[in-house]
């Protein structure tokens, strides 16, 4: 899942696994322009969500961009 592509910041996206799995794997990525964009947290939320949060750097970002999260589920 992601977030829209815009220029606000910060960006904060989270998946939820199905009712009765749990999180096995996280990851996330910046979509479209990575040099001035960071991924500053990954955080769990019990049973079963994954949030992930990009900001921008001091410098901004000239162009839109988006924050992306994973979660592998498994029972």
């Amino acid at each position: 899942m992601s977030r829209p592509q815009n220029s606000s910041n910060p960006q904060t996206v989270t998946v939820t696994c199905p009712a009765g799995t749990q999180i096995v794997h996280i990851g996330g990525d910046l979509r479209r322009v990575r040099g001035h964009s960071v991924i500053d947290d990954f955080q769990i939320i019990p049973p079963n969500r994954v949030t992930v949060t990009g900001y921008e750097d001091q410098l901004g970002n000239p162009d839109v961009w988006a924050t992306e999260a994973y979660a592998s589920c498994a029972v």
